[in-house]
C-alpha cells in the first residue's frame, strides 16, 4: 500500500508538471531519466535548504530596557514560505526518482524536509514569558538535529553527480568544483554566525534570571555593540556572517570563552569544522588545478 500510495503521488507530480509548459532545459532536470541534471538540482537545493535554516535564528530580538525578547512576525512568514517551497520541491523530486533509491536516503531525505523549524517557530510565538525562551532553545536544537543530515546529503549527491559518466553539467571539466568548494566554506560560517546570535541571546535573558553573575564569553561583541537588539535584519545578518567567516577561518584562534560548558561545546564544534573544511576545499581545489595542468599539457 505504501508503494502504491508513492506511485500515486508521483504520478500525480507528473501530471502536474506535463500541465506546465517549462522549457526543455527545465523539463529534463525533472525527467527521472535524467540523472545526473536531477542531483545537481538537488544539491542546489539542500544548500539553499540549509542556508535558510540559520535565518530562523534572526527572528528573535531582545529589548534590554524593558527586559523581553521580541519575535519578528513578519521576517518569521517570510522565511517559513520559503523554506516550504524549498521542501515541496525536494518532495516532488523524491517521488520522481523514490524506485531507484535505497531505503536509507529516502529516510535521510524525509528527515531533511522535516518541517521541525516552522513547527518550532509557530509554538514559540504562542508561548509566553519564561516558557518562550525555554522553546527558543528547542528550536536551536531542531535545526541542528537537522543540519548533519542535510551537510550528508549535499556531499553524497555532490560525489555521485561528479562521477557520472556524460555529465552535461558539473565535474572538473565545466568547474563545479570553485563555486561549489565557496558555498561549502561559506555554509558553516553562515550557520555558525546565526548560533552564535541566537546563543547570544539565550546569554542575556540567563543574565536578566542570574543578574548577571557571569561573563558573556565569546557572545561579548553581540552585547558590546548591540547586535541582539538591533530590529533591522540585514546589518544584524551581514554582522553575525562576518562573525562566522572570520571565525571558521581563524580556527576559533581568537574566541576567549568562559567556563560555561555549551559555549565550549560550541567552539570545539566550531574548530572540527575547520579543519575538515581545510582538508575538504584545499584537497579539492589542489585535484581540480591538477586535473586542469594535466589538460594543458595534453593540448
Amino acid at each position: 500500500m505504501a508503494a502504491q500510495l508513492r506511485g500515486d503521488i508521483a504520478d500525480f507530480c507528473k501530471g502536474v508538471l506535463a500541465s506546465i509548459n517549462l522549457p526543455p532545459r527545465l523539463r529534463n532536470i525533472f525527467h527521472p531519466l535524467e540523472e545526473t541534471p536531477y542531483k545537481w538540482t538537488s544539491i542546489w537545493l539542500s544548500i539553499i535548504s540549509t542556508m535558510l535554516d540559520p535565518f530562523f535564528f534572526y527572528i528573535f530580538h531582545v529589548n534590554d530596557h524593558k527586559k523581553c525578547l521580541r519575535l519578528d512576525t513578519n521576517l518569521m512568514i517570510a522565511v517559513c514560505l520559503i523554506r516550504l517551497l524549498v521542501d515541496s520541491c525536494h518532495i516532488i523530486f523524491i517521488c520522481y526518482h523514490e524506485r531507484r533509491r535505497r531505503i536509507i536516503f529516502v529516510v535521510l531525505d524525509a528527515i531533511c524536509i522535516l518541517p521541525l523549524p516552522q513547527v518550532m517557530t509557530l509554538i514559540i510565538r504562542r508561548a509566553r514569558g519564561s516558557e518562550f525562551i525555554d522553546k527558543v532553545k528547542w528550536l536551536k536544537y531542531t535545526i541542528i538535529a537537522q543540519y548533519l543530515p542535510k551537510l550528508i546529503r549535499i556531499c553524497k549527491l555532490y560525489i555521485e553527480a561528479e562521477r557520472a559518466p556524460g555529465m552535461p553539467v558539473g565535474g572538473y571539466k565545466t568547474g563545479s568544483t570553485l563555486p561549489f568548494c565557496f558555498i561549502i566554506y561559506l555554509l558553516p560560517g553562515h550557520v555558525f554566525g546565526g548560533l552564535w546570535y541566537l546563543m547570544a541571546i539565550e546569554r542575556v535573558t540567563d543574565c536578566w534570571k542570574e543578574a548577571c553573575s557571569y561573563g558573556f564569553g565569546i557572545f561579548q561583541d553581540a552585547l558590546q555593540y548591540g547586535i541582539v537588539e538591533e530590529t533591522k535584519f540585514m546589518p544584524k545578518l551581514f554582522y553575525c556572517l562576518r562573525w562566522g567567516l572570520i571565525t571558521t577561518s581563524s580556527m576559533a584562534q581568537d574566541l576567549r570563552g568562559s567556563s560555561d560548558v555549551e559555549e565550549n561545546l560550541f567552539v570545539i564544534w566550531i574548530v572540527l569544522t575547520s579543519l575538515m573544511l581545510s582538508f575538504l576545499v584545499y584537497g579539492r581545489l589542489q585535484i581540480y588545478l591538477q586535473f586542469g595542468t594535466q589538460r594543458l599539457e595534453e593540448r
